[in-house]
């Protein structure tokens, strides 16, 4: 990761997940992976995959030094995904606001419109 080979340091991961099952031991290649998927430079970036390693890693292997890391990047996940969330129900909200304000001008100008149409047939009723 320190050299930024995200490619080779997923496939490494990925390859000795097999075999580290079969032992037992993959509390490191679980975080790793999980790590691979949460980290902002990584053009793998999947933080829902990110979360299923770390559960994973939490699952099988919860008194790992790991495991603990592991808990606290998926509380920082799901931290992330209700804040993206919420930003996608505001901008949702924000675009609704923003018609309903275009609609409400142009009725507007209509309106404004209808009074000068109005204006002008009273003149022209009074001449």
């Amino acid at each position: 990761m320190d050299s930024g080979d995200y490619p080779r340091f997923l496939a490494e991961n990925e390859g000795k997940l097999p075999q580290c099952r079969e032992e037992g031991a993959c509390d490191v290649v679980l975080f790793n992976l999980g790590f691979a998927y949460v980290s902002t430079q990584s053009p793998y970036r999947d933080l829902p995959k990110a979360s299923q390693y770390f559960a994973e890693l939490h699952k099988k292997y919860p008194r790992s030094p790991w495991a603990f890391q592991g808990q606290a990047w998926m509380t920082l996940i799901n931290e992330h995904l209700a804040a993206e969330e919420q930003r996608r129900q505001l901008q949702a909200d924000l675009r609704t606001r923003d018609g309903t304000i275009r609609a409400l001008r142009e009725r507007l100008t209509r309106s404004r419109d209808i009074d000068v149409e109005m204006e002008k047939k009273e003149r022209e009723i009074l001449r």
